[in-house]
């Protein structure tokens, strides 16, 4: 190999191994499911049946939901106030037909994404 071409063939693997060290997706430490147990409203038709967060932590994953809940919030967008900033949710169908109707609603807020699956009481 001549020199030019060894220096090429470093400066690619170089390359590659920054871009993989930059891997944006979150580690396994900011990325997990929450217990959800705890996101309850008695008189919602709602059940909260998954609660999983990145970035946000599950304390702040369970206040969301809690939040989304008491706001009353489904598929149509839904601002939840949280500490003078907003999170953004939205909500899709996930079943196929012929399934349990179930529906997730993604969270987005300056500490993270929260994921709020839920199906009809």
């Amino acid at each position: 190999m001549k020199p030019t071409a060894l220096a090429l063939a470093l400066a690619l693997a170089l390359s590659i191994a920054a871009s993989a060290t930059a891997d944006p997706r979150p580690g396994p430490g900011q990325s997990t499911t929450c217990d959800h147990s705890s996101v309850t409203l008695p008189s919602s038709h709602r059940h909260v049946n998954y609660l999983h967060q990145t970035y946000a932590g599950c304390t702040l994953a369970v206040h969301i939901a809690k939040q989304w809940l008491d706001m009353g919030c489904g598929t149509a967008l839904c601002n939840i106030p949280h500490q003078g900033r907003y999170w953004s949710c939205t909500g899709k169908k996930t079943s196929y037909a012929g399934e349990r109707d179930e529906w997730l609603a993604t969270c987005r807020g300056a500490e993270g994404t929260v994921l709020i699956g839920w199906v009809r009481k």
